[in-house]
């Protein structure tokens, strides 16, 4: 993502437009994380088992 700023800068200099990919990736990626380490156990509802 970080090659977007010198593309972003080379292509089209008074359009800032890097920034809308990288928060779209990175908050998928944040909840991705959280979820991967367990940051979302005590909100989720646990079923019993059939």
């Amino acid at each position: 993502m970080i090659v977007l700023v010198p593309i972003n800068y080379y292509l089209t200099p008074n359009t800032v437009w890097f920034t809308l990919p990288m928060v779209g990736w990175g908050s998928i990626l944040a909840i991705h994380a959280a979820y991967a380490m367990g940051l979302f156990k005590g909100i989720t509802r646990n079923h019993p088992p059939p």
